[in-house]
């Protein structure tokens, strides 16, 4: 983790194109949680009455377990499809800011 921050401390070049990389991951991976919780929101209905047909009559638990499963549902498949690639573009960021250190140094007398 040092390392990594070492890569960006101290200089605004590194810091705006972490930011410039950051920034649209970020926003990408709010829009596809809006999205799947928007796609989700059908298992509702579904959940309240299979709680309610197989747990106890808890009317209230049902409403809650109905609020929380598309919720829940979302970020589960947020997680899974917004880390790999939002990984592997870190991974590149972190790359190519090895590599501009790795010139600047070299061209330093």
């Amino acid at each position: 983790m040092r390392h990594s921050w070492s890569l960006v401390w101290g200089r605004a070049s590194a810091w705006s194109r972490t930011v410039a990389f950051a920034l649209p991951l970020g926003a990408l991976t709010v829009a596809l949680y809006v999205l799947l919780h928007l796609a989700a929101r059908p298992l509702r209905s579904g959940t309240v009455h299979a709680f309610l047909e197989w747990g106890p009559d808890n009317t209230y638990a049902a409403y809650v377990a109905g609020l929380l499963v598309p919720i829940a549902v979302a970020l589960l498949l947020t997680g899974a499809l917004a880390l790999p690639p939002a990984h592997a573009t870190l991974a590149i960021l972190r790359q190519r800011l090895v590599q501009a250190r790795e010139r600047r140094a070299s061209t330093r007398p």
